[in-house]
């Protein structure tokens, strides 16, 4: 959009210092140079004056119009940019997540995974809802997610003779992968998705 701009003015410049170099340019007439010798008389001939040729009103016409639409393009780009910056600092972020309700939060987390809430017994055992695939999904509002939720996650999903689980949470300890590890041994496959990564649309790998 900026080339297209750019362009635009090079060309009303371009057309603005043609007409005036043909402005500027003189006119000439045709002179009969004279001598002191006697000459015949020639016959009267037609003598044609050159006239200086009128600029078009058009012309300028089509400057202002190529002028207004470089600006109008130039006006356009500017809400686009400010469109977008107003709808992202209104969309959803780490700041505003953390302030939610656990219940708000949890109905976040299965929207974005295109999720169920899960049953009273299925939530008791540490389940708190299915991904469109069936899959348990674990929600935790916390930002350290460790072995040991790992270890129950995975005893509810063998409980449920679920193969395949996922944990959202908004950050996990460094033994967490342990965990993980220790499930796929007995069989379990247990993706570990944070908040930020729900936030850029991150795909699910299962």
């Amino acid at each position: 959009m900026v080339l297209l701009i750019g362009t635009i003015l090079l060309t009303v410049q371009g057309q603005s210092s043609t007409t005036d170099s043909s402005e500027s340019s003189p006119t000439t007439t045709d002179e009969t140079e004279t001598t002191d010798e006697p000459t015949e008389t020639p016959e009267p001939t037609e003598t044609r004056t050159r006239y200086p040729t009128a600029t078009p009103k058009n012309a300028t016409y089509n400057n202002w119009f190529l002028i207004e639409i470089a600006a109008g393009a130039a006006v356009f780009c500017v809400a686009i940019l400010s469109g977008f910056m107003l709808v992202r600092r209104r969309g959803p972020n780490e700041k505003k997540l953390r302030r939610l309700p656990s219940n708000e939060f949890n109905t976040w987390v299965l929207k974005r995974l295109a999720g169920r809430p899960s049953s009273a017994v299925d939530t008791s055992f540490g389940i708190n809802g299915f991904t469109s695939l069936g899959y348990p999904l674990s929600i935790k509002q916390s930002d350290s997610v460790g072995m040991n939720t790992i270890d129950l996650f995975a005893a509810s999903m063998a409980r449920s003779k679920a193969r395949s689980g996922i944990i959202v949470a908004f950050g996990f300890s460094d033994d967490a992968l342990r965990g993980k590890v220790r499930a796929r041994r007995g069989g379990l496959d247990i993706q570990m998705l944070t908040v930020q990564e729900l936030l850029d649309n991150k795909r699910l790998s299962m």
